[in-house]
């Protein structure tokens, strides 16, 4: 398993919105003119490591390319750092509809990542409170 940490960088999706999906821990991101989606990009990954995500999926998501925004930290003479907003080529993984899940409006509740983070490093039964 590659440590996507040491390849990931903050980014912007535009025109898309993350949902959640009722009775689950993953989130959906659908087409929205109106939406915003903040995340990361991931580079450097190979066909394998793409492939193992694709079967990770499950088939519920189309890998679909798009423009992301990230911030660069370039380093100026003087030793300076700026920052300068790029757009990448990327692809990322959008609902298809294709199973029975629902997705959750985000007026009723909101997709975070801190359940799914609790699952996988704390366990189930935690004694947390749901979020």
């Amino acid at each position: 398993m590659v440590d996507l940490m040491h390849y990931a960088t903050g980014a912007t999706l535009y025109g898309y919105c993350r949902h959640a999906l009722r009775d689950v821990m993953f989130p959906a991101i659908v087409p929205n003119p109106e939406g915003i989606v903040s995340g990361a990009v991931v580079v450097g990954l190979s066909d394998e490591e793409k492939e193992a995500i694709k079967r990770f999926e499950g088939g519920m998501y189309d890998r679909v390319e798009v423009d992301v925004e990230v911030e660069l930290a370039i380093e100026e003479e003087r030793g300076y750092v700026a920052m300068k907003t790029e757009i990448l080529k990327a692809e990322t993984y959008v609902w298809n509809y294709t199973s029975s899940l629902e997705i959750v409006p985000v007026e009723e509740r909101e997709w975070t990542v801190r359940p799914l983070v609790r699952e996988a490093f704390v366990g189930v039964g935690s004694g947390h409170g749901e979020e």
